[in-house]
């Protein structure tokens, strides 16, 4: 495994997909900043270590990168686009990567503001894998 010494991450949606990601780049040896909606993981993750951040723009504003794993598109916009969201607390640079299968605005930025992140990347949607005698060609 890759070592994350050295490296902030900051990782928003701690459900069944988010959680263990985030004790997977722990044990990576990133410094974790989380933060989820319900405060119960949020207590779980801090006594392994890792730094609760009291809402989206405070997560990114302690790391370089952030990691959105939301249910659904309504839930990322949100936590992007809030008056206390990821965007407005971004770092110069600063990085953002959803991965859930979500549809968010590559220009996304907080209302009142200017900033936007270097880059927003999202999982991709693959189209179905060709199939037959011309597929293996």
């Amino acid at each position: 495994m890759t070592s994350l010494n050295g490296q902030t991450i900051g990782f928003i949606g701690l459900g069944l997909m988010g959680k263990p990601m985030a004790r997977n780049l722990k044990v990576a040896g990133a410094e974790m900043i989380v933060h989820n909606r319900s405060q119960g993981v949020i207590e779980e993750l801090s006594g392994e270590g890792m730094t609760p951040a009291k809402t989206p723009a405070d997560a990114a504003g302690a790391a370089e990168t952030v990691i959105l794993m939301l249910p659904d598109t309504a839930a990322v916009e949100k936590v992007l686009r809030s008056a206390d969201g990821v965007v407005g607390g971004l770092k110069p640079g600063g990085l953002v990567i959803d991965m859930g299968t979500t549809r968010s605005s590559p220009h996304a930025h907080s209302p009142g503001t200017s900033r936007r992140p270097a880059a927003i990347t999202s999982t991709p949607r693959f189209p179905a894998a060709p199939s037959g005698p011309r597929a293996a060609r």
